[in-house]
């Protein structure tokens, strides 16, 4: 997700709330997003029986200035509740932008190595063979 598109965006009410909760994450610890899934977020019920991916919850909470004691916090949640919420509905809101858009997206640097790799791999894909037997 091109974060300047975000940044040019205005949100209101849960979307403001997802918003500066994923901004905590993307300046604090800019790395956790190699491997937080915006779209689903992370349940307390998908960390119980998982001690990496607790520790990994752990560490995006840490970036949040507004959780203090992780145990107390986690402790205090229902097995459904988000430990750090998707931001997959301000995607949506973002959506006709992506298309419309004809400024540069600001990528941080792995975003940058994985699209550079697709697009090599859809052109390696793409490209006719070598003029060789095929058999």
């Amino acid at each position: 997700m091109p974060f300047n598109l975000l940044d040019n965006k205005s949100f209101s009410g849960e979307h403001a709330s997802k918003k500066e909760k994923f901004d905590y994450l993307r300046s604090r610890n800019p790395n956790l997003l190699q491997y937080f899934d915006i779209k689903k977020g992370i349940r307390k019920k998908d960390t119980e029986n998982d001690s990496s991916y607790k520790e990994f919850a752990k560490q995006c909470c840490d970036c949040n200035p507004d959780i203090n004691d992780f145990d107390i916090y986690y402790n205090n949640l229902c097995d459904s509740d988000y430990v750090y919420p998707p931001l997959s509905r301000i995607f949506n809101l973002i959506e006709e932008d992506l298309k419309n858009s004809s400024e540069n997206f600001v990528l941080l640097n792995f975003q940058e190595r994985e699209w550079n790799k697709i697009g090599e791999k859809l052109l390696e894909f793409g490209c006719a063979r070598n003029k060789e037997a095929l058999n």
